[in-house]
């Protein structure tokens, strides 16, 4: 099986999504045929207080 090509940019897109949404990134994981999952700890992000949304 050929292996995909993943960039930096993609990898960068997708912390930056995760980041955007209030989660701290715990790893990225890159699998054989180029998907990008990026790891979040919800326990870490609860922990961290309210976000935006929660605001009045």
């Amino acid at each position: 099986m050929p292996k995909a090509a993943v960039t930096r940019e993609a990898i960068k897109r997708a912390v930056k999504g995760v980041c955007e949404a209030g989660l701290p990134v715990k790893r990225v994981e890159v699998t054989p045929d180029g998907k990008v999952i990026v790891i979040s700890d919800e326990k870490d992000a609860q922990a961290s207080g309210a976000n935006d949304w929660d605001k009045p």
